[in-house]
């Protein structure tokens, strides 16, 4: 089990939140496939962001 190889020691002391060099702390852009897009309502924002607005009209 190598339990002398403390590699959860870095997650454990004060959490894991805000550590940049955690690969689930690094957002990345979501991908939405042109099929479902146009099922989306979505409001393009000026930095290229798009926010959704609605799915249907709902």
């Amino acid at each position: 089990m190598d339990l002398l190889k403390p590699i959860y020691k870095e997650t454990a002391r004060n959490g894991h939140f805000g550590k940049k060099h955690f690969a689930w702390e690094k957002s990345k852009k979501l991908k939405i496939p042109e099929q479902l897009q146009e099922k989306l309502q979505i409001a393009k924002m000026s930095n290229g962001d798009v926010k959704r607005t609605s799915i249907n009209g709902v």
